[in-house]
């Protein structure tokens, strides 16, 4: 049976000619125009993909709905802070695209609320001059990540991963992993790596090395 649409929106070029997104956004109701109407006196809502969120939207009457593969809580903030209306995991679309568009039509920001609770309980959040991707690489540090794990996830080799660590410790300002990783979990991203079952020693390395 065939859903009845109930919002509109326009998409970008690339989520045009993602065939799985768009068949996620008309089972979950949506009517995608070729150009933009207003859903609310003159509120616009634009889907568009993780990687095309501008360092910072200027356009008052445009509502960002962005679309990535993961929705964490650094995804979360970062979006946030570029000021977009809403970000959804592609993988959530059909379920949580009509409570968002509700939620961003009445002017609020939609949070999960496994996220939100840790997010306006924190004051002290990572300062804008951390990239998005430098707190993703943190996040992967505080579940245990070595930095052979992060060279990987990089594509790089270790020397490189070393070198882009050195780099993430000098923009939070703090002089060595176990620093950085103090600081980290002050910032909320997470716990600072421990044993992982009986028997386990923990590898110095995860805090003493770069």
């Amino acid at each position: 049976m065939e859903r009845s649409a109930w919002c509109e929106a326009t998409v970008s070029p690339i989520v045009a000619q993602d065939h799985r997104v768009i068949d996620e956004l008309e089972q979950a109701g949506v009517l995608i125009l070729q150009a933009f109407r207003p859903v609310s006196d003159t509120v616009f809502i634009h889907v568009i993909r993780w990687e095309e969120l501008p360092q910072r939207s200027t356009d008052d009457r445009l509502r960002l709905v962005v679309i990535a593969d993961r929705a964490g809580e650094v995804e979360q903030r970062e979006a946030a802070r570029r000021g977009a209306a809403a970000l959804i995991a592609v993988d959530r679309l059909r379920h949580d695209f009509g409570p968002v568009i509700s939620c961003v039509t009445a002017g609020y920001y939609p949070m999960p609320y496994g996220i939100a609770p840790a997010l306006v309980s924190r004051l002290d959040v990572p300062p804008t001059r951390i990239a998005a991707d430098e707190l993703a690489v943190l996040e992967q540090l505080l579940q245990g990540a070595t930095t052979i794990d992060i060279a990987d996830a990089l594509g790089c080799s270790e020397r490189h991963a070393r070198r882009r660590l050195r780099a993430i410790w000098d923009n939070m300002g703090v002089s060595s992993r176990r620093e950085g990783l103090t600081t980290a979990v002050q910032w909320g991203l997470g716990h600072e790596p421990h044993a992982r079952g009986p028997g386990h020693r923990t590898d110095a390395r995860l805090c003493d090395t770069p």
